[in-house]
Parts: C-alpha cells; sequence; structure tokens
C-alpha cells in the first residue's frame, strides 16, 4: 500500500497541473455569461487564425501577442478615459486568465515599457510555458542575468526584458517571439549599429504564413539580399504543415451550425489515453510526404 502511493505520488509529480480536467474545464466557455463567452471564443478564433496557432500547436513560437490591444492614456490624463481604458484592460485581463492552463498555456495582459503620444500600449499575449522554458534552458546566460530559470512564470520573463534599455531585450524576444538564432543575431546588431550610427539598417523579411494571410503574421527580418537556409525553410515546412492541419480541422468545426473553435482545440489536444495535452497536438500534423522548397520560396 505505502509503495503504491509512493508511485502514485512519482508519476503524479510528473503530470501537467491540469492532466485529470475534464473536458468542459480545458477553456471552459460553458462557464462563461454569453457576452463573454463569445468574446473568449473571438479571441481563441483569432488566436490560431494568425500566428498565435505556432504557439499553441508544436510550441514554434512560445509567446505571441496582439490579439487583445489597448491604449491607456498617462500624460496630461483625463480621469474619465482613464479609468474606462483601465476597466477594459481589467476586463480582458480576467477573461484571459480563465483560458489559461497551468503548467501549459498561460494567457496574460501586459504593458509595454515605452509610450506614445501620452499613451501606453498594452498587449494581449499567449504563452506556451514548455516551449518558453525550453528557450530558458538553451540560453541560460542571457536570462539568467535577470535571475530566470526554466521554473519562472512566462508573463514575468516578458515583464522583465520588456523594461530592459539594452540590446538583450531584443536578444531575449527574439528567441521568445520563436526566430531562429541568425535572425536574432541580426536584428540585436541592427539595434546595436542604429543606435550608435543613428542609421536605419536595411533588411528583407522571411515570412511564414497563418490562415490570415500569407505575409506579416510569422516574420523575422534577414539581411537584404538572405538566401534562406535548410534552418529557415525547416521551420517554415514545419510551420506549414501545422497550418494545413488547422485549416483541415477549421473547415469541419468553424462556421454556422458548427463545433466552433473550442471542441476543434479539445479534440486537437485528447491525447489516446483521453487525456488533454497541448502535446498531443502536433504528432496528428498530417505531414507531407515530400518537402517541396519552391513551393513558398518568391
Amino acid at each position: 500500500m505505502i509503495r503504491s502511493l509512493a508511485v502514485w505520488c512519482a508519476v503524479s509529480a510528473t503530470l501537467p497541473a491540469w492532466a485529470g480536467l475534464a473536458r468542459a474545464e480545458i477553456f471552459p466557455v460553458e462557464k462563461l455569461p454569453p457576452a463573454e463567452r463569445a468574446r473568449a471564443e473571438a479571441i481563441l478564433l483569432d488566436i490560431m487564425d494568425n500566428e498565435g496557432l505556432y504557439t499553441i500547436v508544436g510550441g514554434l513560437k512560445p509567446i505571441s501577442s496582439g490579439f487583445v490591444s489597448h491604449q491607456v492614456p498617462i500624460g496630461g490624463m483625463n480621469r474619465e478615459e482613464f479609468d474606462k481604458a483601465l476597466a477594459a484592460v481589467e476586463s480582458d485581463r480576467q477573461l484571459l486568465s480563465k483560458l489559461s492552463i497551468p503548467g501549459e498555456l498561460e494567457f496574460a495582459v501586459l504593458p509595454y515599457f515605452s509610450t506614445s503620444s501620452g499613451r501606453r500600449a498594452i498587449e494581449g499575449f499567449v504563452l506556451n510555458e514548455k516551449a518558453v522554458s525550453n528557450s530558458v534552458k538553451e540560453h541560460p546566460g542571457l536570462f539568467g542575468f535577470w535571475g530566470i530559470t526554466p521554473a519562472t512564470l512566462p508573463s514575468q520573463v516578458i515583464l522583465l526584458f520588456e523594461s530592459d534599455p539594452t540590446p538583450a531585450r531584443f536578444r531575449a524576444f527574439g528567441y521568445l517571439f520563436g526566430y531562429p538564432k541568425h535572425a536574432v543575431d541580426f536584428f540585436t546588431q541592427a539595434e546595436i549599429s542604429r543606435r550608435e550610427t543613428g542609421d536605419f539598417v536595411k533588411r528583407e523579411f522571411f515570412q511564414i504564413p497563418a490562415f490570415s494571410g500569407q505575409q506579416g503574421r510569422y516574420v523575422y527580418a534577414v539581411p537584404v539580399g538572405y538566401a534562406p537556409t535548410e534552418i529557415d525553410l525547416n521551420l517554415r515546412s514545419r510551420a506549414v504543415a501545422i497550418l494545413d492541419e488547422y485549416k483541415r480541422r477549421r473547415a469541419d468545426y468553424v462556421g454556422e451550425g458548427k463545433p466552433g473553435i473550442v471542441e476543434l482545440l479539445r479534440d486537437w489536444m485528447k491525447a489516446e489515453d483521453g487525456t488533454y495535452s497541448l502535446s498531443a497536438m502536433e504528432p496528428k500534423v498530417r505531414q507531407t510526404r515530400a518537402l517541396d522548397l519552391g513551393r513558398f520560396l518568391q
């Protein structure tokens, strides 16, 4: 009996905190008032239709943002306008917190340090906790400077680096937004050069499509005249395989009279043993038989 209990404790310690949750407790929109439920479902659909797909499925992008956006006045503020803006921020923060999956997926509403025209931008973030943790493990010197470890809550990682005035901010965000090392190196060095000379470093962009469009979604800067390498092409191939699977599932789930985005996510996350896990999603992706490198080269 004691041995059985010890074995159970050891096994349960390796499981996500939500491994035993019922299906309805994964993105529990049914518990929300109708207006909040509609907004939550719209947010999830927007995330999946854009680059957030690659945060939730596969963790290619440890974090994605921008699906919720606010502008809060901070200078010479009109108190009524300020209170209204802050209430909208808090409303979204409370809503998104109900979509988080402890140990796997965190939703947060976070501010940017810089301001513009007397306003501070505040955006929604979705953070794949395992992917963020892995990025921290891969770059201990960069993240450890701020005392960040693989166990640090992902939203705290963002907040710590967002106010960093050094180029380390660009390097950290590059890795967290899913860019390969060569792109992170180029972008960081370009920012250092701009600060030293005042001249903008010209660049081109490597594009990875999303459901909502071919360009401007999962995208990173590269030098002018850059020829994509195997690293870039493999990343895009993996992303496109995920996108093709999402398109197939979306056609079956999204639209009038269909189950909806939450059911799509729940079914995609369901493992063979009946539990629900983000790690169950990418193995279900239908891989193409051969890599057609020229398909997406433009």
